[in-house]
């Protein structure tokens, strides 16, 4: 654990509890890749990684644009179909208070679900009455 109390894992751990004395370039390269080793970003172990750039090189898994909060509510936004709703564009939906956001998300997701179970249930009274004319005959 760090002085904070956050459990550290394998590689970064093993950096803090090493008497060894870097310097501050160094200290930062291993860090770096003990960083993206133990969070899953690039394996710096993997000899296919072991690229000259690999410490410098944009990586999927740290675009905040794609894989952040906003994306992940913006693709809320979309897939729940919010505009048809609340008749509200994007950028007027996510000036509303936090709350508020919430609330209609969480409304959305109520609504489509409540959807979801009438469509199936519509889906099975027509299959068993498609079960049942076809057994007539």
């Amino acid at each position: 654990m760090d002085k904070n109390g956050i459990p550290l894992r394998g590689e970064m751990s093993s950096l803090l509890e090493g008497k060894e004395k870097y310097g501050p370039f160094t200290r930062e390269i291993l860090f770096r890749a003990a960083y993206e080793t133990d969070f899953g970003l690039l394996d710096h172990n993997d000899p296919r990684n072991q690229k000259p750039m690999a410490l410098v090189k944009h990586l999927p898994k740290e675009d905040e644009f794609s894989y952040g909060p906003m994306a992940r509510a913006i693709q809320r936004f979309i897939t729940y179909k919010i505009a048809d709703y609340t008749n509200m564009d994007i950028v007027s939906f996510f000036q509303m208070p936090r709350c508020y956001v919430d609330m209609v998300f969480a409304a959305a997701a109520q609504e489509i679900a409540t959807n979801a179970k009438e469509a199936e249930r519509i889906r099975k009274a027509l299959e068993s009455q498609q079960n049942a004319t076809g057994a007539q005959q």
